[in-house]
């Protein structure tokens, strides 16, 4: 780590820990909290290897006994096995949890099936709120535990309440003055639709 430049942390955290971490996230990510804990855990090491700022026992350099690793006031301080905190340095270096990468992956996911529809079996089971016009969808009837970890059920609800944040109201369109009426048009305004680009609702969320 003191031989790689600072700016390189984050680039190497992109491109050799987080696709391991993520692969195949959608389909997994519903699991119990029970065992995502242990992956969140093993993330939190590689945040602190990488970007903390004060030695822990999840660093190589802790273990080291030779005297020239470490100076005299080293050796005979007291050794602390406390952890530093991590939700300072996933602010700081704008780095979303396995919890929110897995909310992000699922929004994405739901909003490429509904535009494209595709692939058909998922995209017949999204079924669009029709008392609604801002998107909303119908959650599933669930009646077990396990149900509600599922696909079709925890993405849905974070669809629902991301989704008015995330796409822009769309503009009142005047019926003309005879009429006197201003109806809503989804998609009469940039953004106001399904067709929100998918780096627009990324950006959106983080």
């Amino acid at each position: 780590k003191k031989f790689i430049p600072s700016p390189h942390f984050s680039k190497i955290y992109q491109s050799l820990f987080l696709p391991h971490l993520t692969y195949g996230l959608s389909c997994w990510g519903g699991v119990y909290q029970s065992k995502l804990q242990k992956l969140f855990n093993l993330q939190k090491r590689c945040i602190r290897i990488l970007f903390g700022e004060t030695y822990s026992f999840d660093h190589p350099e802790y273990y080291a006994s030779c005297a020239r690793a470490k100076t005299y006031v080293e050796h005979t301080s007291m050794k602390t096995f406390d952890l530093e905190h991590t939700k300072p340095l996933f602010n700081k270096h704008r780095l979303l949890t396995l919890q929110n990468i897995y909310t992000l992956r699922s929004l994405m996911e739901i909003l490429k099936t509904l535009k494209y529809q595709s692939p058909s079996p998922i995209y017949d089971n999204l079924k669009l709120c029709s008392r609604t016009n801002n998107f909303k969808l119908l959650v599933p009837k669930h009646n077990l535990d396990i149900s509600k970890n599922n696909f079709f059920v925890h993405p849905v609800n974070a669809w629902n309440s991301y989704i008015t944040k995330i796409l822009d109201p769309p503009d009142l369109t005047d019926l003309g003055e005879s009429n006197k009426l201003m109806i809503v048009i989804p998609g009469s305004k940039k953004n106001s639709d399904l067709t929100i680009p998918i780096g627009t609702l990324i950006k959106q969320i983080i």
